[in-house]
């Protein structure tokens, strides 16, 4: 879930790159992909409703 108004393509390299670090880091071996998937994306609205989240696909 990604913060409206964030470049997601940011947090999915900042993902990504933190991922393939603490990978090689714990077990020694070469990461070489690496998928990232937004599943949703938090809107400001939705912290003001008592229905549950909407959901943004």
């Amino acid at each position: 879930v990604v913060e409206y108004g964030v470049p997601i393509t940011d947090v999915a390299h900042d993902v990504r790159e933190n991922v393939i670090a603490a990978v090689e880091r714990i077990t020694g071996l070469e990461v070489v992909e690496v998928n990232v998937a937004v599943n949703d994306v938090h809107l400001p609205e939705d912290d003001n409703t008592d229905n549950g989240p909407a959901r943004v696909e």
